[in-house]
C-alpha cells in the first residue's frame, strides 16, 4: 500500500509539473497583407483560425515545444497549405497563392 501512494504522489506531482505553453503568430501572404480564415490545426484536436487580422493562438503542453516535434499544418483554399514544427511559441507564417496548372 505505501508503493502504490508513493507512486500515485510521484505521477501527480508529474502532472503537476506539465505546463502548457501558448502558441502565437500571424499569417500573411507574400505581399505582406494578413490573412484570415486559415485553418491552423495541431494535432487531431486543436483547430483555430485566423482572425481578420491574419492572428491566431492556441495552447500546447510545454513538451511539445521542447522536444521540437509537433507539426502544425496551416492551410486556406487559396493558399499552398504549409507545415511547420513547433520550436517556439511564436510562428509567423507566409503563405503562397495557390496556382491550378
Amino acid at each position: 500500500m505505501r508503493v502504490f501512494i508513493l507512486t500515485l504522489l510521484m505521477v501527480v506531482s508529474l502532472f503537476g509539473q506539465i505546463q502548457e505553453v501558448t502558441i502565437t503568430g500571424t499569417v500573411t501572404n507574400t505581399s505582406g497583407t494578413p490573412v484570415s480564415g486559415v485553418q491552423v490545426k495541431h494535432s487531431l484536436y486543436r483547430h483555430v483560425m485566423t482572425d481578420a487580422d491574419g492572428r491566431y493562438k492556441f495552447d500546447v503542453s510545454q513538451m511539445a515545444v521542447s522536444y521540437g516535434d509537433e507539426p502544425v499544418r496551416f492551410s486556406h483554399p487559396e493558399y499552398n497549405a504549409v507545415i511547420k514544427i513547433i520550436t517556439s511559441d511564436k510562428i509567423d507564417i507566409v503563405l503562397q497563392k495557390f496556382v491550378n496548372k
